[in-house]
């Protein structure tokens, strides 16, 4: 059970890393132009 729950949290922190990142990234496109 503590697996699923871990993955969850794996999972969980990806999403939120891979937004993060692409955040970022969406605002130095605005900043470059």
């Amino acid at each position: 059970m503590s697996n699923v729950l871990w993955q969850l949290v794996l999972s969980d922190t990806r999403i939120s890393v891979y937004l993060e990142n692409d955040f970022i990234s969406y605002l130095d496109l605005h900043n470059n132009h």
